[in-house]
């Protein structure tokens, strides 16, 4: 089956539009007293299927962790180029990667830090090649970072330098897949953004 073509997946992101939370209900979420209180606010919207699966309204990571993933499939059936569209993704992986490392390395535990659906990779391969440390199974570019964060940290324990490393190979790959694709506008995008976190 052919990919859609942008043209397709513009006018059905368009067609969505008016499903986004108004500022009206974003307004009575930040004013809401109880997590309880949020969630019935979502509970009218495009949400409501997701808000009434939850056990406990302080369950709400899991129905975030949901609409991740289900954005990333909505997004995957769209697009005209997965490659590119895998970009907007890859910070989940990365992520990942900077809490499963820093619990390596710093002997913390922080599971409930990671993002466990909506990243390129699944979570499980990712805490299996750190746990091992054997990242044969991933692709090169993360591969090389991980090789680079061991080497710097064989050195000295640093926790800034994982996130800096890693943050150096997240763009890198970004701005590689771009320049390959010839999309000048998602590398100026991610230009802007790499420019903003700086």
């Amino acid at each position: 089956m052919p990919r859609p073509s942008t043209a397709y997946a513009a006018a059905h992101i368009f067609a969505l539009e008016n499903k986004l939370l108004s500022r009206d209900k974003v307004e009575r979420m930040v004013e809401a007293a109880s997590a309880s209180e949020v969630l019935k606010v979502l509970s009218e919207t495009e949400y409501a299927t997701s808000v009434s699966e939850l056990a406990q309204p302080h369950d709400y990571e899991e129905m975030l962790s949901g609409e991740i993933q289900r954005l990333y499939d909505f997004f995957q059936t769209i697009s005209p180029d997965p490659q590119i569209t895998n970009l907007f993704f890859v910070k989940y992986d990365f992520h990942n990667l900077k809490v499963l490392l820093k619990a390596r390395y710093l002997g913390r535990e922080q599971d409930e830090l990671l993002i466990k659906s909506g990243g390129n990779l699944p979570l499980d391969l990712l805490k299996e090649a750190i746990k091992e440390e054997d990242y044969s199974q991933l692709p090169e570019y993360i591969r090389k970072a991980l090789e680079e964060v061991d080497a710097a940290m064989s050195l000295k324990t640093d926790p800034q330098k994982i996130a800096v490393i890693l943050d150096k190979a997240m763009y890198k790959h970004i701005f590689d897949v771009c320049t390959k694709k010839n999309n000048d506008f998602v590398f100026e995008y991610f230009t802007m953004q790499a420019d903003l976190i700086n």
